[in-house]
């Protein structure tokens, strides 16, 4: 082979081992781009898992958060007005899940409610215009009562980027937070037209103890520094109240008293008192309003307190009432006025509850007996304005007898409101008098329409839980149950059943009280048989004085007053050592030996013709009957005494002489 050849083989292999470099080369930098592009992806894809688990913890955390802070939340795509609505507005309004052409199908299917239709319409059009922010308040039309108002609150937040727009919008219902909000502007409109003379008003935070702002020159009033509600209002009391009104005004303006009041639901109370104005001249009728409200944008309980005076308003209407419808003593409703009265709101219907409240004092005859009458009224009156500042402005109080008061609380939402109000004039109603006598009070409840729809049922009902409360220690509350009938089934026999039994009425006399028992039926069935024989012997004109020995307290019928044995009381009537000067000379034997003798030595029941003395002076024939009722133990539980005016007994006396 020729060189030349040589040289030309030679090149020839060259060029080709130089592709084979060129094509390794090649591969290996493909093979290089591709394991690089895989790592990257594999990175990519760690860090993706590793963004939607981040994500999956913040969405968690975020439902957890709006669950705890009673928002809700959905996404609005804004290009395509479809809203990606959440489980609760889903549920509650039927709607699906994936929601297109909104606002308008919202609209179009009467969720929103006529007057906020703009409203809901212009926050939307605000995302569509590239506001990053906005918010609304909307009515919502409620699917299950057409006539409740529902309010919410709505406010988005816009994102966007190159290929969509799309809005976060955080819900959340704002009823109560704006009738919260309404009514602090309605009060403080109302404030802002009161005569800042004639008044006094304060605002004042009760869940930090603060004082925000006093105003008003009707009372001297110095609510500068840190003192808690609790002192200030004791020491200012104390200096500037009437003493007979001071206990109440401190008990009605307890910090503690008013946050647990705020909590049951009520929000307006109001106390009248008498108390010095800035002058001091005199005292001068003030009606306290306090008004209990959150304050706006917090959970803090704002009380905003106007003081009015009320004086000559106050006055005019207390003598009023006393020529009409007041117990003349303590100023409260009398028993007429007070029953007609809750006759007419239970006639009324509703259908909210009603509590009736039967008070009784306890140990209040040990204050008659102990420091005299005028002690006693004083106790009655003291009592009574205890009871009357504990009442709201619909309530009602009044005096059914001697020491016994009986309140409605109307309208409360639930048993536990009466419960903490009877409890509070149990600590309210007892006081120590001096020299080891105080008095308390037993309070029996009942609760319409629960325990009786009506006057008679719903009196018999807490007279049984009064009875109960006292037979169990008194200065007590008891709330009326149907185990309560059997407290007074041991009491044998009846006064009915006595009074029925007795042979020597007379025609007339059988034929009115059968009479007076059909007319009374009705109420007849829902009364004991006690409470039935004061009524006949009411309807028969006949006089009763009865001692309670479980209780040591004396009570008489209006027609006993007329004679003078009245000017004595208490169980003395039915013993030996009684005064006869009320009893004609000629019949003092007769009234001694043959009546209350021998009622103390019988059966438990007496009767006798004698001439007693009315106060005018005059002698009147009358037959006397003295019962005694017994429990199954044989103890003596009550002694009833019954004067009856006797004209047979007249005519038997003159064809004896």
């Amino acid at each position: 082979m020729y060189p030349a050849q040589i040289l030309m083989a030679t090149a020839a292999a060259g060029k080709n081992d130089l592709t084979l470099v060129v094509m390794v080369f090649i591969c290996l930098a493909l093979l290089a781009a591709l394991l690089l592009r895989n790592g990257v992806l594999s990175r990519q894809r760690r860090l993706l898992r590793e963004s939607e688990e981040a994500l999956r913890v913040s969405e968690e955390q975020y439902r957890i958060a709006m669950r705890h802070s009673n928002l809700n939340v959905f996404r609005f795509d804004v290009n395509n007005r479809t809203a990606y609505v959440d489980d609760n507005l889903a549920k509650k309004y039927m709607l699906p899940y994936e929601l297109t052409c909104v606002p308008d199908s919202l609209i179009l299917a009467g969720m929103i409610h006529r007057e906020s239709v703009d409203d809901f319409d212009g926050f939307f059009a605000r995302m569509k215009n590239g506001e990053a922010t906005g918010d609304c308040v909307v009515r919502i039309n409620d699917p299950d009562n057409i006539y409740k108002q529902i309010w919410y609150r709505f406010e988005y937040t816009l994102v966007e980027n190159d290929a969509s727009r799309y809005a976060i919008i955080i819900y959340d219902d704002y009823t109560q937070k704006r009738e919260n909000l309404l009514a602090n502007k309605r009060l403080e409109r109302e404030i802002e037209m009161l005569d800042l003379k004639r008044v006094q008003v304060l605002e004042y935070n009760l869940t930090l103890d603060s004082c925000l702002s006093a105003r008003g020159d009707l009372l001297e009033m110095d609510m500068s520094g840190d003192m808690p509600l609790n002192q200030r209002v004791e020491q200012w009391a104390r200096h500037n109240i009437h003493r007979d009104d001071v206990l109440s005004y401190i008990a009605f303006v307890r910090r503690d008293r008013l946050l647990t009041e705020f909590g049951d639901g009520v929000r307006e109370q109001c106390i009248d008192f008498r108390a010095f104005l800035s002058s001091k001249e005199d005292y001068h009728w003030i009606r306290l309003t306090v008004h209990l409200q959150i304050y706006p944008g917090s959970d803090d309980v704002i009380m905003f307190a106007v003081y009015r005076d009320i004086h000559e308003v106050k006055t005019e209407e207390l003598a009023l009432r006393a020529l009409s419808e007041e117990d003349p003593l303590t100023g409260v409703y009398n028993r007429m006025t007070f029953e007609r009265r809750v006759r007419g709101i239970l006639d009324g219907g509703g259908r909210l509850n009603h509590a009736l409240i039967m008070i009784d004092m306890d140990g209040f005859k040990n204050v008659n007996d102990t420091f005299g009458h005028a002690a006693g009224d004083r106790v009655l009156i003291n009592a009574a304005n205890s009871i009357r500042s504990m009442l709201r402005g619909g309530d009602l109080v009044g005096r059914i007898g001697g020491d016994e008061f009986m309140v409605l609380l109307r309208d409360i939402p639930k048993e536990d409101v009466a419960r903490k109000r009877a409890q509070l004039l149990n600590e309210m109603l007892h006081s120590f008098i001096g020299d080891g006598v105080s008095v308390s009070a037993s309070l029996g409840i009942a609760i319409y329409p629960r325990d009786g729809s009506s006057f008679e049922s719903l009196y018999y009902s807490a007279d049984m839980a009064v009875y109960h409360a006292k037979h169990h220690g008194r200065n007590r509350c008891a709330f009326y149950t149907d185990s309560m009938k059997n407290d007074t089934a041991l009491i044998e026999p009846t006064p009915i059943e006595r009074f029925a039994s007795e042979g020597d009425m007379s025609d007339v006399q059988k034929r009115q009280v059968e009479q007076i028992l059909q007319e009374n039926e009705m109420l007849l069935a829902r009364q004991e048989e006690d409470d039935r024989y004061r009524i006949v012997i009411e309807k028969l004109g006949i006089a009763t004085f009865e001692w309670d020995e479980i209780n040591n307290r004396f009570s008489s019928s209006a027609l006993f007053e007329q004679f003078t044995l009245s000017e004595q009381s208490g169980r003395v009537l039915f013993e030996d050592d009684v005064d006869v000067k009320g009893v004609h000379p000629d019949d003092v034997a007769t009234f001694t030996d043959g009546f209350i003798r021998k009622f103390l030595r019988g059966k438990g029941v007496e009767s006798a013709d004698v001439r007693l003395r009315l106060k005018t002076g005059e002698y009147v024939p009358c037959r006397l009957r003295a019962i005694v009722i017994k429990d199954d133990m044989h103890r003596i539980v009550r002694m009833i005494g019954v004067i009856a005016r006797d004209d047979n007994y007249a005519v038997k006396m003159n064809k004896e002489v």
